[in-house]
């Protein structure tokens, strides 16, 4: 029974992945990488003083409650920095605080994306995409953290959303991924905690 709802989730997760890439790749075929894998571009210049300027502001607002400032400020590091991953997460999260699950799943999706390509590079890829607060050693730690809290919160947009065995899988993918069980706070999970759900 677990087998195969860890299988449900990364069909799930899978799905999402690709619906993003075929929502966000070229109209005309055309692949830039030319091999049909995801294709990041390591940002250049000296960028990261301001990035991290709007990624810690988006941080103060965040434990300020302050989730709409806290969303601009994630977007404004996004646009410095698409490879950077937690980003999309942090705009998931603002926007599930927000109640604005659309936009929460859309940002997932992206951060989903985002992970399945990093996961698959070497360690002298990834070089590519660390940061000075984010080395490669500490850069490869943190996905699996990041997919944690990204499935987490997948979880309850599904649950919000009544769909209550998406639900249950991405939280049992959730808490397999290593989030803390303790953690699981988000009001729209009250749909799968009362029992009210329909199958």
């Amino acid at each position: 029974m677990r087998l195969r709802k860890l299988i449900l989730a990364v069909i799930i997760i899978l799905l999402g992945v690709c619906a993003v890439y075929w929502l966000v790749s070229p109209t005309d075929d055309s692949n830039p990488c030319g091999d049909g894998h995801c294709c990041l571009t390591p940002v250049e210049g000296n960028y990261e003083t301001v990035f991290l300027q709007h990624y810690y502001q988006g941080i103060s607002y965040w434990r300020n409650v302050e989730f709409e400032e806290a969303r601009g400020e994630f977007r404004q590091a996004l646009l410095l920095d698409r490879n950077f991953p937690g980003i999309n997460q942090m705009i998931a999260d603002s926007s599930l605080k927000l109640k604005e699950y659309d936009a929460a799943e859309a940002a997932l999706n992206k951060e989903f994306e985002l992970l399945g390509c990093l996961d698959s590079m070497t360690d002298a890829e990834l070089q590519k995409y660390a940061t000075s607060i984010r080395p490669v050693s500490r850069l490869r730690e943190e996905l699996s953290n990041i997919r944690a809290a990204s499935l987490y919160h997948l979880a309850c947009i599904y649950s919000f959303r009544k769909e209550r065995l998406s639900a249950l899988d991405a939280l049992e993918a959730a808490i397999e991924a290593g989030f803390d069980e303790n953690e699981l706070t988000c009001p729209e999970l009250e749909f799968i905690r009362t029992g009210r759900a329909r199958i």
